[in-house]
């Protein structure tokens, strides 16, 4: 079984010290107590940073790392961020952050087995960091990132030649940045967010499946339709970009906001999908 460990805030995580030297943590390690908990457990940056690095020293190769916004504690980053992204044993990464917390990358990313990376709710020091996060990880297949902050670029990149499966999902302030996506060996892509600024998709010869889920972000609140450009924006580069896929998947957001109560028509793409042989569009309301 493959050294594995889970982190999260609670009193269980000691039990990690009481594991002897030398030895491979083979065990998930999981809290108990939750907000309701008369008995809360307040956890220090020092603990968590003392943690991260009895797992890595023992050669974990799972680790999951999930704080909650809780408790009314400040803690800016985590001092070893470094020892973190440079781990040669880490074969899956899981960081499930609080809002609160700040990771900064270092300069030099060296994971050379790890496949599966997920963030979510992480607030990066600066854009450009985690992108040359996902760009130095040289076996990464697998990339997941849910509800994260970088506000410092204009175009958010996803470069690697490995990636399989893109999962991005409500990055703050996408709609204000150019998404620029360049995998040629992806066979999986889910965009659940609001529209960006702009798309290019490149190098995506091998694609099969796509999840389309997006919406302009001031649709719900002041149009009720998109605009022109908007809609030429989406046509000239996501729906292009993923024009040779085979199954197409798009969301609630997606037709309501281009289709309304109507199933939406396909027919303003002006370029054909030749491959598809899958459509599905869900028509509910979100």
């Amino acid at each position: 079984m493959s050294p594995q460990a889970r982190f999260e805030d609670g009193k269980d995580i000691h039990r990690l010290n009481s594991l002897p030297d030398g030895n491979y943590l083979s065990h998930h390690l999981i809290s108990s107590s939750t907000r309701n908990d008369p008995d809360i457990y307040l956890i220090t940056k020092v603990e968590i940073d003392g943690w991260l690095y009895y797992a890595l020293r023992h050669g974990v190769q799972e680790l999951e790392l999930k704080l909650r916004k809780t408790y009314g504690l400040d803690l800016p980053g985590l001092p070893s961020a470094g020892c973190l992204f440079s781990c040669k044993m880490l074969v899956r990464l899981e960081l499930k952050l609080g809002r609160n917390f700040i990771l900064e990358v270092p300069p030099t990313v060296r994971l050379p087995k790890l496949k599966v990376l997920h963030l979510e709710k992480v607030e990066f020091s600066d854009g450009e960091s985690v992108q040359r996060l996902f760009s130095q990880c040289s076996m990464l297949e697998e990339l997941i990132v849910k509800y994260c902050v970088w506000e410092d670029v204009n175009k958010f990149t996803v470069s690697n030649p490995t990636l399989k499966r893109l999962t991005l999902r409500r990055l703050r302030s996408i709609s204000h940045q150019e998404l620029e996506i360049n995998a040629p060996s992806l066979v999986y892509f889910e965009h659940f967010d609001f529209v960006a600024k702009n798309y290019s998709l490149l190098n995506l010869q091998s694609l099969v499946e796509a999840l389309i889920d997006v919406e302009p972000e001031i649709f719900r609140f002041f149009y009720p339709t998109p605009s022109t450009d908007l809609l030429r924006g989406i046509k000239a580069g996501l729906l292009r970009g993923i024009s040779n896929i085979k199954s197409l998947h798009l969301g609630c957001n997606f037709s309501n906001a281009y289709g309304g109560r109507r199933i939406p028509k396909l027919d303003f793409i002006g370029f054909p999908f030749p491959n598809l042989t899958f459509l599905e569009i869900d028509t509910s309301f979100s």
